[in-house]
């Protein structure tokens, strides 16, 4: 496999192995799947400095996927994690401002199926979901079925540089400061 072949000096037996386990996984998942689409692998986020385990585009979704198997717990930074690179694609990558993104966190927790929800700052995108290997089939059928859309074209959408979106603030910032309206700030 090619993301194998490309595998660095640095990179570690660990990040191989996982790397194995989320292929495997995506394999088992997507060979079942009725579905067509695109993979993409350690998808770059430049603006973080970070790297989506995958990207999956299927019809009018993208679907950001990040592996923590082999750790039995789903920990709130790796909820954090994901939902960044979400709000990031969202915010920052051109291509994928008008398009539908579901975050997905892969865990090992046996029969893992959260409850799949539209995000209350976002009617684009969904709140972060925590599926197990074997409910992730079921969790992006359930995501296809909730949104309506143009397809996302995968070529011109992996091209797709990164900007601000200068049409408002991301609804979560607008909450965030209306939290702190009423504080002041003093410097000195």
């Amino acid at each position: 496999m090619r993301l194998r072949a490309s595998a660095s000096a640095e990179q570690t037996a660990e990040q191989l192995a996982a790397w194995d386990d989320t292929l495997a996984i995506l394999r088992h998942v997507l060979a079942s799947s009725e579905h067509n689409g695109r993979l993409y692998f350690e998808f770059a986020i430049p603006r973080l400095g970070a790297r989506i385990d995958v990207v999956l585009i299927i019809q009018h979704v993208v679907f950001v996927l990040e592996f923590k198997t082999g750790s039995g717990n789903t920990t709130t930074s790796a909820l954090d994690q994901v939902t960044d690179y979400a709000l990031d694609l969202r915010y920052f990558h051109k291509t994928s401002h008008d398009a539908v993104i579901a975050p997905f966190l892969v865990t090992d927790v046996k029969g893992a199926l959260a409850k799949i929800t539209r995000d209350r700052h976002d009617p684009r995108m969904t709140s972060v979901a925590v599926v197990s290997p074997e409910n992730l089939a079921q969790a992006i059928d359930t995501v296809l079925a909730m949104f309506d859309g143009t397809s996302v074209q995968a070529d011109a959408w992996v091209q797709g540089a990164y900007e601000r979106l200068l049409l408002q603030d991301p609804p979560v910032l607008r909450s965030k400061a209306s939290t702190f309206r009423h504080w002041t700030s003093h410097t000195g």
